[in-house]
C-alpha cells in the first residue's frame, strides 16, 4: 500500500473545555496512553472531570518511579 492511500483519521476524543488552556499536556498524554485502535471511544476512559484526578495520579507516579530517590517526606507526611 503506498503512502498516498493511507487516510487521515480522527479519534473519538474527550471535548477540552476553552476555558481550560493549561491541561492540554494532560489531553495528550491520555490520549497517547489510552488509545488503541481506531476503533477506541476515548470519551468512554475520561473525560474533563476526571482531569484533577488524573493530574494527581500522573504526579504521583512520577514521584514514587523507583530511580526517584529525592526527599519524600513533604508529600508522604501531608496533612490537609
Amino acid at each position: 500500500m503506498g503512502f498516498d492511500e493511507y487516510e487521515v483519521f480522527y479519534p473519538d476524543v474527550p471535548l477540552q473545555p476553552s476555558d481550560n488552556i493549561a491541561d492540554f499536556g494532560i489531553y495528550a498524554m491520555m490520549f497517547l496512553q489510552c488509545w488503541k485502535s481506531p476503533r477506541s471511544v476515548l470519551r468512554n476512559i475520561f473525560d474533563s472531570s476526571d482531569i484533577p484526578i488524573i493530574r494527581v495520579k500522573i504526579a504521583n507516579d512520577l514521584l514514587f518511579l523507583p530511580g526517584n530517590s529525592g526527599m519524600k517526606n513533604r508529600v508522604i507526611e501531608y496533612e490537609f
